[in-house]
């Protein structure tokens, strides 16, 4: 399943969307305050973009799909 974030405020702080079947998400690009991000348990090949100036503390990406980091 794929999920829009055009919901989402850009202030979020934490998201956490772990064990949602997700297969493919949106950008994260607007998402500047998001400090924790757990996208554990899922289907995904890809990680979604994050914006280049997001000061992640916490990141959960096992369990998924991905091949790389890029």
């Amino acid at each position: 399943s794929h999920l829009q974030f055009l919901s989402f405020p850009s202030t979020l702080i934490q998201l956490d969307l772990t064990d949602c079947r997700l297969a493919q998400l949106t950008s994260f690009k607007s998402l500047l305050h998001l400090t924790y991000l757990s996208l554990a348990s899922n289907e995904l090949l890809v990680l979604p973009e994050l914006h280049a100036d997001v000061r992640l503390k916490y990141l959960n990406l096992s369990s998924n799909q991905l091949s790389s980091l890029d």
